[in-house]
């Protein structure tokens, strides 16, 4: 059973688990550390949900996987307190375990609620899916789940991980680096995205329309980049790296897109690719990165074995830095979702029928978001409090500087728009 495919038991006969009001979903190559990122969000959320009358916390399973992702991070630190340099891609070292690949999607599942109100608190369920790895190069449906374009299609959210330095080390060609394509796959992942678009609006009936999306390049291990002030760069190799994808988004504007590193780790820094000698023509010597073979149907890709790491100070510490920012983005997108069913409505959602005529489409995995999605925009038009609470949370968006970027707002998600 899958992680997301729980059980619950009700006089020893099982029941049916809620469904998600909302899904957002991470796309990416495994090791690119997608996993880390989802287990480091809700701690830094609980700091800025503060007492604002509002609470986004993880379910009880999903506060035991990141309980042991979390702890599986801080234990690099142990692990190699000793070491100049050090590679993180076996997930252990003696009896200290710092995590391995993840093998199948996981989900992660949140609540929305609001607190400290007279009225009965609803309470609103958002997963966030890590898609396995190895589903990126596949084109078919697992007998265990759900193709990744699915996901897509039922996902108002998308999350693409961006390994930074297969983006911009090595040999530089056509603006990134020579591992991007096969560490952070844009080929597959454009692929999977554009299939999904087609298929939806294949499926919209008379008067409908497609749902706007957001769309998140999300860098990670870019510590290095970040404290050395290059993240201005990392951005034009982003913007090189996916090219053909962010013309997509460009040409159609359903999709609002934006740019938010993350430091999961703070003062852990790339450092190299460990190489190995080689002769070349004519008995010439040089040094590559030692890599292996990727899995899957289509395996003729190589990526770098062993990326090495060292500590940035002489006394690190786990100090990750926006971790939070996924999951303001994502309140950020359904308060603008709600705002503009407002406004396309000329007032309060009345019916199901306005709704799925202004706003959004049927297909074959029925509507998008499914019900709790509706009734969680017609909460926020209908609660003022509870909409000033999360309009306060998200007022901590990052939109610019340390290399945030909002590429295409669509949806008018800066904060000059908001306020």
């Amino acid at each position: 059973m899958k992680n997301g495919d729980r059980k619950i038991f009700d006089k020893g006969e099982p029941v049916r688990p809620r469904d998600a009001d909302f899904t957002v979903l991470m796309l990416g190559q495994r090791r690119t550390g997608k996993s880390s990122v989802l287990s480091s969000m809700i701690t830094s959320m609980e700091k800025i949900c503060g007492d604002t009358g509002f609470r986004f916390t993880a379910d009880d399973d999903t506060k035991i996987l990141m309980k042991t992702k979390l702890s599986q991070l801080q234990n690099i630190f142990h692990a190699f307190k000793e070491e100049d340099l050090f590679s993180t891609m076996e997930g252990f070292r003696g009896d200290v375990d710092f995590g391995v690949q993840t093998d199948a999607d996981i989900t992660y599942r949140f609540l929305l609620e609001q607190v400290n109100t007279k009225k009965k608190a609803k309470t609103f369920v958002i997963d966030f899916i890590d898609v396995r790895g190895e589903s990126m190069t596949e084109d078919f449906s697992s007998a265990c789940g759900p193709s990744v374009n699915d996901l897509i299609m039922r996902s108002g959210v998308l999350m693409i991980a961006v390994d930074a330095p297969a983006l911009m080390e090595g040999r530089i060609k056509d603006g990134v680096g020579e591992y991007h394509k096969s560490v952070n796959l844009p080929d597959d992942i454009i692929n999977h995205i554009t299939a999904a678009d087609i298929q939806m609006r294949q499926n919209l009936k008379k008067k409908q329309t497609l749902l706007p999306r957001l769309v998140l390049f999300v860098p990670l291990k870019c510590e290095k980049y970040y404290f050395e002030n290059r993240m201005e760069e990392l951005n034009r190799r982003i913007m090189a790296g996916y090219k053909n994808l962010i013309t997509f988004f460009e040409a159609n504007r359903e999709y609002t897109v934006a740019i938010t590193p993350i430091l999961t780790l703070g003062d852990v820094v790339f450092d190299h690719y460990q190489t190995r000698t080689v002769k070349g023509p004519g008995g010439m010597e040089r040094e590559v990165a030692v890599t292996f073979g990727d899995s899957g149907p289509r395996s003729m890709r190589t990526v770098p074995r062993y990326p090495m790491f060292r500590f940035r100070t002489s006394r690190p510490k786990f100090t990750p830095r926006y971790c939070e920012q996924p999951l303001l983005y994502t309140l950020a997108y359904v308060s603008s979702l709600s705002g503009l069913v407002k406004e396309k409505s000329g007032g309060m959602v009345r019916t199901v029928v306005i709704w799925a005529a202004v706003f959004f489409f049927f297909g074959g995995l029925g509507l998008i978001g499914g019900k709790g999605l509706e009734y969680l925009l017609k909460a926020l038009n209908s609660n003022p409090e509870l909409q000033n609470a999360v309009d306060e949370v998200i007022g901590r968006l990052k939109t610019d500087g340390d290399g945030y970027q909002l590429v295409y707002d669509n949806l008018g998600l800066g904060k000059e728009q908001r306020t």
